[in-house]
Formats: C-alpha cells, sequence, structure tokens
C-alpha cells in the first residue's frame, strides 16, 4: 500500500506543477488522511548510514521522497566540512531530527532541541531508531531559561512553527501549537560540551526566534569557537540574525536557500559553499 500512496503523490506533484505545486500540501493531507491510514509511514535512508522516518501524509518530508531531491544541500555541505567527532552540534529547531542525526553520524556530541510537542515525539522516534545517537531537549531556545512561550503556526505546517511575537504570519488566523519553556544557547552549552575548547557548531531554523535565541548565547559568542547556520527571511521575520551577528563580528556567508554560515573565520568562507553554488544576482 505504501508504493501504492507514493505513486498517487508522485502523480499530484505532476499535475500541479503547472500551477506552481500549489494545493500539494492540501491533497497530500487529503489522500493521506481520507483515503489512507494517516498513521502509514516509510524509514527513507538519509546521510549514509541512518534513516528518517516519515509520515506519508506529511507534505513537508515527502518532498524528499516523491521528488528524489536532497534536502538544502547548502545546509548540508556546509555541517559535513565542520562537524567532527570533537565538535558540540546543537540543531536548534530541530524538528523530526533530519540534521541531528548528520551530528551523530559524524560523531559529535549531538544536542537537538525542538520546541513542539508533536515533532518532538517524532524527534525522539527518530532518535531511538538510529541508536539514540543524539541528546533530545523539549524547548524553545531564547534569551532567558525557564520562560513560558507560545507556539503558533499559519494553518498545520510543522516545519512553520513560531514562538509568538517574532514572526509576521504570511496570511490566514495563526493555529495555536500549545506552550513550551524555553531554555538558553549558553545553558545547552555549559550542559552538553564534551570539553572547556571543544568547537561548537549551532543550526538555527527556529522560524523567526534567531535573534531571541542569540541573545542567549552571549557567552558562547564571547569566548567559544563557535560557527552559526542559520535561515534568515529578513521579509518575515522581526529581525535579523545577520545582523546581530555582524554586530559580534562575525562574517556572514551566503550558502543558498535563504540560509547563511555566521563565523569568526578560522576556515576560508568559500569552503562552505558547496561547489558550483553562486549567490543569485
Amino acid at each position: 500500500m505504501n508504493s501504492i500512496q507514493i505513486f498517487v503523490l508522485r502523480l499530484v506533484r505532476l499535475l500541479t506543477r503547472p500551477v506552481g505545486y500549489r494545493g500539494w500540501g492540501f491533497l497530500t493531507n487529503f489522500i493521506g488522511n481520507r483515503i489512507f491510514d494517516p498513521d502509514r509511514t516509510i524509514s527513507v535512508p538519509i546521510h549514509n548510514s541512518t534513516t528518517l522516518r516519515i509520515f506519508l501524509n506529511d507534505p513537508y518530508w515527502m518532498l524528499m521522497v516523491v521528488d528524489d531531491r536532497e534536502f538544502e544541500k547548502g545546509v548540508g555541505h556546509a555541517l559535513k566540512r565542520l562537524l567532527a567527532a570533537d565538535t558540540l552540534f546543537l540543531d536548534c529547531g530541530a524538528n523530526h531530527g533530519y540534521w541531528s542525526l548528520l551530528g551523530a553520524e559524524c560523531q559529535a556530541t549531538t544536542v537537538a532541541v525542538e520546541a513542539d510537542a508533536d515533532n518532538y515525539d517524532k524527534l525522539m522516534w527518530n532518535c531511538q531508531e538510529n541508536g539514540d545517537g543524539f541528546v533530545c531537549v523539549h524547548a524553545a531556545v531564547a534569551a532567558e531559561s525557564g520562560l513560558t512561550v507560545r507556539l503558533k503556526s499559519v494553518g498545520y505546517n510543522h516545519a512553520g512553527i513560531f514562538v509568538a511575537g517574532y514572526k509576521v504570519p504570511r496570511r490566514g488566523a495563526a493555529m495555536d501549537h500549545g506552550s513550551t519553556q524555553t531554555t538558553t544557547i549558553d545553558d545547552l552549552v555549559a550542559e552538553h560540551s564534551p570539553t572547556a575548547n571543544a568547537p561548537i557548531v549551532i543550526k538555527l531554523d527556529v522560524e523567526g526566534s534567531e535573534v531571541e535565541a542569540l541573545k542567549g548565547a552571549p557567552a558562547t559568542m564571547r569566548d567559544r569557537n563557535v560557527t552559526f547556520i542559520f535561515e534568515d527571511l529578513v521579509a518575515a521575520y522581526t529581525a535579523s540574525a545577520g545582523d546581530y551577528l555582524r554586530d559580534w563580528d562575525f562574517s556572514i556567508v551566503p550558502i543558498g536557500e535563504d540560509n547563511f554560515v555566521g563565523t569568526k573565520p578560522l576556515m576560508p568562507s568559500s569552503a562552505l559553499q558547496r561547489p558550483g553554488w553562486q549567490h543569485p544576482v
């Protein structure tokens, strides 16, 4: 039955192409929830030796399956250059664990931080199915630890859940995803860094809360060898992470798909960009 559902979704993807794939999300949900079993999943091989469990009614992750494409190539290239056995990797906004699994595969000390409860359950699932290679933390990264924040999304989009107040919704009413507690990058580093001088790589994809997360990292930015990989959708967010990092003397390197690297260069910036990539004019 999985192969039939995947065939149907590939057909949907083909038919929606002329209209910019409009309706892909709705139809994937409708087919998965009304025609097939909504709990149906597949395990997709990713990276070199791990698998990601994906629900077939999930339009976000099913794109990897029906389009047979690599997820966020620029981020992957940069992480593969940066992660090593002596590295602390904080995957902030871990979602279901795609990049956390890469961190574990690279033998980095990997901490996956996810705010949304449903996403966190799926993150734990993928962690356990791949040998418990990373630590899972259920929290939102922010300027202070121990606060309670509300989570929202526009429609049900598990990859677009944001802390209320730090993202400008594009359209429609915000859907409530409950509340969660906050933690800070400095607290995570203090608790999980394998050594006092371990290089740190922090992936920030927290849907507009990037600057709030950076405000909770003054000691890390001041005292440690740290590199940030972050999303910066200036038109949608209330503040720019790139501008904030520049104020801390970080160099900002574009790596594609609205993602950037912030580094105090110990490595040439060109090494962090995948071969052949050019910044769009």
